[in-house]
């Protein structure tokens, strides 16, 4: 199950999303260059529409978090330790750390 550590005061069903694929990132579940699953398997995993993941996708590479490989799919762009200070496009919501408390 994904947790969704960050952004969960926001309503928007995709911010939850691509927050909870930024905390995984930035947890170490996933590696800069490592293959992310493919939208439909994440949307069967998170209980969302393949179309939530597909914006939640779009936003993170447009922060270039993660990109597209056309043919190969999503890739994580960066490593978790870089995440921290980046905002979300459309929001006025900063990445921190899961771990940290607030």
């Amino acid at each position: 199950m994904v947790t969704i550590g960050i952004g969960r005061d926001d309503p928007r069903l995709w911010v939850k999303v691509a927050y909870a694929i930024a905390d995984a990132i930035e947890r170490g579940e996933t590696g800069p260059q490592s293959r992310l699953l493919p939208r439909s398997r994440v949307a069967a995993k998170m209980g969302v529409h393949h179309t939530t993941v597909s914006r939640a996708y779009r936003e993170l590479t447009d922060m270039g978090i993660i990109y597209l490989a056309p043919g190969l799919g999503y890739f994580a762009n960066i490593s978790g330790k870089h995440l921290r200070g980046r905002t979300v496009p459309g929001t006025r919501t900063t990445v921190r750390s899961a771990n940290k408390k607030r």
